[in-house]
């Protein structure tokens, strides 16, 4: 899928092999890797965590619900996601898509 691939496929010299797969991990999930080598750095990376959850927002949304007799639901596919703001001094972190499933009121039988 979209995911695995974004994760399997590291770039030369991002850092040893679990570092990276780490890294991508966080990245395709909106998320980031902070690495720590000694203690002081778990204090910065807390600080850092709680400025941005306390200036953060969060967005929700569902997916459309097909219309009856529909031959194509959707199902388990994956959807890309994009936001964007239109203020340049903002920084905007979310995963990079999901795998939708339908509830199972609306799935075929």
């Amino acid at each position: 899928g979209v995911v695995d691939d974004e994760i399997a496929e590291p770039s030369a010299d991002d850092g040893p092999p679990a570092q990276r797969l780490l890294d991508r991990l966080a990245e395709a999930t909106g998320g980031r890797l902070f690495t720590i080598h000694r203690a002081g750095d778990v204090t910065a990376a807390c600080a850092q965590i709680l400025g941005e959850l306390r200036l953060g927002y969060t967005l929700g949304f569902e997916i459309a619900t097909p219309a009856a007799g529909t031959a194509r639901f959707g199902g388990s596919r994956w959807r890309a996601i994009e936001v964007e703001v239109d203020d340049p001094r903002l920084e905007v972190a979310h995963r990079s898509g999901y795998v939708g499933e339908l509830p199972r009121s609306l799935r075929p039988h």
